[in-house]
This record gives structure tokens, sequence and C-alpha cells, in this order.
């Protein structure tokens, strides 16, 4: 009788766990969206698959960075040259910034959760992407990218620019009060974040840089975000830096007058008699 419940247990327990191997598909290091696509049929739990979108997502992402765009006047070749692996974590890092990519894993519990403002449950979307993507539906792509960014169509963050290994990112919800900006050094097959052109200083930096600009513009009142920045690279590895500032009460769409340039060698601080304050004549970004 104890061999025969043995037995009976082992069966289960094999059962079991080729069940679990069954559901559990090893795509975390697959880069081929094509591929994915088959792989995401043969995925059962919704916990599990909620994950594996997020890849898909950032997979499309490396697709997108590799496509070459005759009509395109940015030149992505050293970008393409990189490792999946390398493109990936650029993606995850800097391209997706109004995804649900880096959010922590979901609970089942929340599968069936609905927010007053959701029409329909997570479980519920899931299931939605499941059955286009099943049936190779046309609307496959719309309910996909509406799971994983929500608010697609409005707000995005892209690759704007690529000069000198300096990644220029835009990000934004489609109007001048939401935009702002980020670069990104491709430097030794590794990305350096240089913030927007001061957000890595110190606070003690960044309120010495703001009295410095003070007392050489007295109508200054705070630096731009949106309207970006620009960073050369010295033979030494220190940066300039040069950005915008507002003076008096400036419309915020004008990207400010003041013209602000300091070099700094860790990001964090600045040398202070490198700092150039010019004030401009009034005229908007890109003017």
């Amino acid at each position: 009788m104890k061999k025969i419940f043995t037995l009976l247990l082992l069966v289960a327990l094999t059962s079991v766990f080729a069940q679990q191997s069954k559901n559990t598909v090893d795509y975390k290091t697959n880069f081929n969206s094509e591929e994915l696509e088959e792989i995401g049929k043969t995925i059962v739990d919704p916990v599990e698959k909620y994950e594996f979108y997020k890849h898909l997502y950032i997979v499309y992402q490396i697709d997108n960075l590799k496509y070459e765009d005759e009509n395109s006047e940015i030149n992505l070749d050293e970008l393409r040259k990189l490792p999946n692996a390398m493109l990936y974590d650029f993606v995850k890092q800097y391209l997706s910034e109004y995804t649900i990519i880096n959010e922590k894993p979901i609970t089942t519990k929340q599968l069936d959760k609905k927010e007053e403002y959701e029409e329909f449950t997570l479980r519920e979307k899931i299931n939605t992407v499941d059955k286009s993507l099943s049936q190779k539906d046309s609307t496959f792509y719309s309910n996909f990218t509406t799971l994983v960014q929500p608010s697609y169509g409005m707000c995005g963050s892209y690759v704007e620019d690529f000069k000198r290994n300096i990644i220029t990112i835009y990000g934004g919800c489609g109007t001048g009060a939401s935009s702002h900006y980020n670069y990104v050094l491709l430097k030794d097959n590794a990305f350096v974040d240089l913030g927007n052109g001061y957000d890595k200083l110190t606070k003690r930096e960044f309120k010495k840089l703001n009295k410095i600009i003070k007392s050489k513009v007295k109508d200054y009142t705070y630096l731009s975000g949106r309207s970006g920045a620009q960073f050369s690279q010295r033979p030494n590895g220190n940066f300039f830096v040069t950005l915008r500032g507002y003076v008096g009460d400036e419309a915020e769409a004008s990207g400010g007058s003041v013209e602000i340039t300091y070099e700094t060698k860790d990001l964090k601080t600045f040398i202070p008699n490198s700092v150039i304050v010019e004030k401009l004549e009034w005229k908007s970004v890109g003017e």
C-alpha cells in the first residue's frame, strides 16, 4: 500500500512539474519579436503573461531603433551596432517613461481589481491582447500598446537626436509644459546618464549656480527644463553644459532668454569660474 501511495505521489508531482514546465517559457533572453509572438501564445498564467508583454514591448522598441528609415535625419548606426542586451537596458531605462515597463510585477489579486476610472479589469485587458495575438488580429498592436503604454497617442519618449556620441531623448504629452529632455553619453559600449543639464547637480551646487546667475542677471528667476541643453566634452573628459533660464514673468513657451554655460567634471559639481551668463534677445526655442 505504501509503495502504491508513493507511486501515485510521484506521478502527481511529475504532472505538476510538467505543467509548470509547459507554462514557464524562457523568453527573457530572446530578442526576436516574431519568435516571441509565438512564445506568447503558449504562456497561460496571466501574471506571467503581463511580464511577458513588458518584455515584448522592449523588444519592439529595439526593432524600431534598428529600423533604418531612409527619410530620417538621425543617424543611429552606432546604436544599431550594440548588442541587444545593451539596447534592452537602454530602452528600459530611457524610453519607458510613460509605460508599465518599470512597474513591480503584479499579483493575482490585482488582476481582477478595477479602478474607478477603468472600464475593464487588468485580467480582461490581458485576455483581449491574448485573443488578438492568437488570432493574428489586426487590432493586436493597438490592444497591446494600450495595455503596456496606456497614454499612447498622448504621451511618449523617443530618441530625438544623436550627435558626438550624445543621445538626446525627448519626453512629453504633446503640450509645452510637459516637454522635457534627457541626455545620454555612449562611451566605451556603456551608457552614461547626463541628465537634463542641471538635475545631476547636488542641491548645494544647484543653489550656488542659481546664485551666480542671479548676480549677473538681476531679474533671473529659474532654469528651463523644457528648452533642452547642449553638451560638449573636452579632451580631459569634462563637459561644457549650455542651457537656458527665464527672467521676470517671461513665458515658459519662450524657452528662456538667459543662456548659461558651465563646466563640470562629474555632473554633480561645476567649476565656479567657468560659468558664463548671457542675456539674449527675447526669442522662442527653435527660432
